[in-house]
This record gives structure tokens, C-alpha cells and sequence, in this order.
């Protein structure tokens, strides 16, 4: 895969609509190209911009009146109307969305979209782990290098899911670490990102435990937990209830506080909503 390839192939690349053969191609061209890189997490939040876009700014209830009046009156032929109508529809709702890709990309909104359409693009795609390994210090050895920042150990131990390796994604435009777990038959990611730059969502929905709380979604029919600690982004992520997410939440929470503890330093965790 050259540049070329992936400007003409990254929509259908997002959409998981490439073979698992085009996707591994791209994403190793990715971790090789930042412009590559760039122009894909561009494609991927003005996805999710225009998501919001839509979901925020319904059309004038008498809009198709005024079009069936016209095409009532004979101004050309439904099918040319409805056309342009659409064009024109769908050409403001792009430009809105580039007008607006810079600030979503700080905003809370694009820390609580951008994991949920990354998380629904890899389910929905089928495509395999980086890394498959239920070994977490196996799993902190491939990182190692692939992210600007040290890792925790992958809580390994939180029922009732169980650790299957590991993903290096890109959003937000930073890399993310995301572990990956199975829930029966369903996967949840844990991503980690740097929160610099970012705007954290500021409610609250959830304890985690003492002086630890979150903010909790539900997007896309998937459920999103999100919290910080010492200046980096936790983001949970599942197609799973409220109550089990953030359950899963909590036990992680705990696995990162008894590693701080194994590890001899003093955890002081701040989580935001």
C-alpha cells in the first residue's frame, strides 16, 4: 500500500469494508506514515462529526411540504429535485462538519464519540487483534515503543471478562494503546491516550471507588465509561448495560491502584465525567 492507496481506500477502510488482507496492509502503512495517519483520524472525526451534526440540527418540519409543493407545481422532475435537494442537504452538513473538525477534536464530545466509532469500525470489520496474548507482560512488550508514554499492566484479572491481547490504534490525532478483553462472545477495549490537548467530559455518572468517579454514555449501541489519571485518558468501552460496564470499571480501578501499590509508589488518581 502507497499514500494513493489509502486516500482512495480510507472510507471504505473505516467502514470495515476492505478485506482482512487490504486492512492489515493499511494499518502497517499507518504505523509507518504520520500524513497517512493524520488524513485518516481527519476522515474518521469528520465522521463522527457529522454524526453529531445530524443528531443535533433536524431539518424545518415543512421542508418536504415545500418540496412536494414545488414538484406539485411542475418545477422539474421529482427525481432532479429531490436530487439537488439532497446535494445541497448533504454539501452544507460537510461543510458545517470541516468547519467545525478543529474544535470537535478538543472538545468532550469527540472524547466520548471518537472511541465508540473506533470501537464500532473494529467489531464491525472483523479484523484480528495486533496482538493476541493473554500474557499482560507480553502484551506491555509489544507496546513497548509503539506509544509516547509508559503504560500500566493490563488488569488481567477482572471478572467476568478475560485479557486477549491488544491493539495499537490512532485517534484524536495521538497513538492509543487499547487491551483487549473478551466478554463471552463480545469484545471490550480499554483504550489509554494522553490527555493533553483534550477537553475531558466534566459529568459525572458513576463512583469507581473512593474520590474516583466517571463519566458514563451510551452511543452507537455501545456503552462508553471515561476517567483520568495522572494527565492520561481511561476509556472503556463495550456492548454491554451501564451496570456492567461499569462494574468492569471499577475492578479495573482497582487493578491499577494494588499494580501502583505493587509497584512501590503512591497512586493519586483524579477521574473526571
Amino acid at each position: 500500500m502507497n499514500c494513493r492507496d489509502i486516500e482512495e481506500n480510507t472510507h471504505a477502510f473505516l467502514d470495515g469494508a476492505l478485506s482482512d488482507m487490504q486492512a492489515e496492509a493499511i494499518r502497517h502503512h499507518l504505523g509507518a506514515c504520520a500524513a497517512c495517519r493524520r488524513e485518516v483520524e481527519l476522515a474518521r472525526t469528520l465522521e463522527s462529526a457529522v454524526r453529531v451534526v445530524v443528531a443535533e440540527d433536524k431539518p424545518p418540519e415543512n421542508l418536504w411540504n415545500r418540496i412536494a409543493g414545488n414538484l406539485a407545481d411542475g418545477h422539474g422532475s421529482k427525481r432532479r429535485i429531490r436530487g439537488s435537494v439532497w446535494t445541497g442537504v448533504a454539501a452544507a452538513i460537510a461543510l458545517l462538519a470541516l468547519a467545525t473538525v478543529q474544535s470537535f477534536l478538543a472538545k468532550p464530545v469527540a472524547v466520548v464519540e471518537v472511541p465508540v466509532s473506533e470501537m464500532r469500525t473494529f467489531v464491525e470489520s472483523r479484523r484480528p487483534l495486533d496482538v493476541a496474548t493473554t500474557d499482560p507482560q507480553q502484551l506491555l512488550a509489544w507496546f513497548d515503543g509503539k506509544v509516547d508514554f509508559r503504560l500500566p499492566p493490563p488488569p488481567s484479572t477482572v471478572k467476568p471478562v478475560r485479557l486477549v491481547g491488544g491493539r495499537l490504534c490512532y485517534f484524536l490525532d495521538r497513538r492509543v494503546a487499547s487491551y483487549m478483553y473478551r466478554h463471552g462472545d463480545r469484545y471490550v477495549s480499554l483504550y489509554i491516550f494522553s490527555e493533553s490537548g483534550l477537553e475531558i467530559p466534566e459529568r459525572v455518572s458513576a463512583s469507581l471507588a473512593q474520590g474516583v468517579s466517571a463519566s458514563v454514555h451510551r452511543r452507537e449501541g455501545f456503552t462508553h465509561v471515561v476517567w483520568v489519571e495522572e494527565g492520561f485518558v481511561y476509556s472503556l468501552v463495550a456492548d454491554l448495560s451501564t451496570e456492567e460496564i461499569v462494574d468492569l470499571a471499577r475492578g479495573m480501578t482497582a487493578q491499577f491502584k494494588e499494580s501502583k501499590h505493587a509497584g512501590g509508589s503512591r497512586m493519586s488518581v483524579q477521574v473526571l465525567g
